[in-house]
């Protein structure tokens, strides 16, 4: 299974698709007698071939690890969401999809580029372009990704498609292959839900590659490796995602403290989305220990303060165990103070001037109810948040 590895974590995770220089692709496809090339392909761009060739992913080995390579070998003949396999590891370790396609998880998909953003990358408007673990590396790099359908975080089904799209999909919506994941938090998308990984909900340790670095679909559907387990601690946790709402002391907002209770989501373990279960409580997203369902903005914020360009920054929340955590209340650059629970605090007014004292502060409202200003944030939190660099975030893939 290869996985959406995400690596070492902090503040703003990386797009899958995300920004940074491009390297050049030049990939040896096979050494003479002498060592010297015979020749190089790109991936991308489909050139360096023999015409009747395709540049692709050869496995080289499978055990003790995965090796491959970039390299020439006969076009296939599958089309873009056709089901397709792959050969013994070694000079027939390629697949059988058509040019400019890959075999993940058993399904052709379009290669693409996951150094350029949107259509650039070479993913239409309903895929996004995810890297993935033992597929395309070359130099410490992995330069080339698959494109992977857009999905709901919340309620887990295809955004569109033919057939059924609950559960992204899966044959066994109740037991999902399938789940709808993320490496940058504008774009969710679904790839396939590796071994085990199913129990990993919120709070458990999610799976890792032999680094420690988390894979993006190292939790279960629905779930998301995102917060360090409490103040101090370097350890990364799965955390359920959930339907946030403004929290406060107003009457009106409190009840809003685990989510909101009226909107839709989907458990691993049900065959669809189902009022109520977007909630941070036990058997719901969240654990035994109270949690608030934090907004998503609070996390994405830049260097400046500005709130980042997510389509889900206030529908989309993650289950924040608040008593685990501690905030420099006084800026001496040491954490003093546990977190509160959000329905404590009041709203934000223009009394509450302090980085304390309303629930704004805690990532508990709206960016207008937070009467936000750039350079005035209140990601308080934003710092037990996982972070990963250009290449880190990677799926674990079946092949």
């Amino acid at each position: 299974m290869k996985k959406l590895a995400l690596g070492a974590l902090f503040a703003g995770l990386m797009a899958a698709c995300g920004g940074g220089g491009k390297p050049p692709v030049v990939i040896i496809d096979s050494p003479n007698t002498d060592d010297t090339i015979v020749s190089a392909c790109n991936p991308l761009t489909q050139t360096g071939c023999n015409p009747g060739e395709k540049c692709t992913w050869i496995t080289d080995q499978v055990m003790p690890q995965e090796v491959g390579h970039i390299g020439c070998a006969p076009d296939g003949t599958v089309a873009v969401g056709g089901a397709c396999v792959d050969g013994p590891p070694g000079p027939q370790g390629f697949d059988n999809c058509l040019k400019g396609t890959i075999c993940v998880n058993a399904e052709c998909k379009t290669i693409c580029d996951p150094q350029a953003a949107a259509a650039a990358s070479g993913c239409d408007a309903q895929h996004a372009c995810n890297r993935y673990s033992g597929l395309f590396e070359t130099g410490g790099m992995t330069v080339a990704g698959a494109c992977d359908p857009a999905c709901d975080p919340l309620n887990q089904n295809l955004l569109a498609g033919s057939g059924s799209t609950v559960a992204c999909g899966s044959t066994m919506p109740a037991a999902p292959n399938k789940g709808c994941y993320t490496g940058d938090f504008e774009i969710f998308s679904c790839a396939g839900v590796p071994t085990g990984v199913v129990t990993k909900i919120d709070r458990i340790e999610p799976l890792t590659n032999a680094a420690g670095q988390a894979f993006i679909n190292g939790c279960a559907p629905g779930y998301v490796p995102f917060f360090f387990e409490m103040t101090g601690s370097m350890k990364v946790l799965c955390t359920g995602l959930c339907a946030p709402g403004d929290i406060s002391t107003a009457a009106t907002e409190a009840v809003n403290e685990k989510g909101v209770a009226t909107a839709t989501a989907k458990l691993v373990d049900q065959p669809a989305p189902r009022v109520g279960d977007g909630l941070c409580a036990a058997g719901k997203k969240g654990s035994a220990q109270a949690e608030n369902c934090v907004f998503l903005w609070t996390f994405l914020t830049d260097a400046m303060g500005n709130p980042g360009p997510s389509q889900y920054n206030e529908t989309v929340g993650v289950c924040f165990m608040f008593g685990m955590f501690q905030y420099d209340s006084n800026n001496d650059m040491m954490p003093d103070t546990t977190f509160p629970n959000c329905k404590v605090k009041p709203k934000r007014t223009a009394a509450t001037t302090g980085i304390d004292d309303d629930a704004a502060d805690f990532g508990c409202q709206t960016i207008a109810e937070s009467a936000f200003t750039a350079g005035q944030p209140a990601p308080l939190m934003k710092n037990f948040r996982l972070q990963y660099g250009p290449g880190e975030a990677v799926m674990h893939t079946i092949r």
